[in-house]
């Protein structure tokens, strides 16, 4: 039986961010931006309490794969 589990990498708006300037440390986007995405909706995230939890790969998709 195959195991085809694949791991999800959620994470705050704030671990998101830290990750996304140790990959990419000339970024320009910033924790305000995030949570707007998250608030308009545009990204897919779960609300807990006042945090956002958000899916990474999907922020990652969303800021650099869009073609508008």
């Amino acid at each position: 039986m195959e195991n085809n589990c694949e791991l999800l990498r959620l994470r705050t708006i704030r671990g998101a961010l830290r990750e996304l300037k140790k990959e990419v440390p000339e970024t320009c986007i910033t924790y305000g931006m995030i949570r707007n995405l998250c608030e308009e909706e545009k990204i897919q995230c779960i609300k807990q309490g006042n945090r956002f939890i958000i899916n990474y790969d999907f922020l990652i998709k969303y800021l650099f794969d869009r073609k508008d």
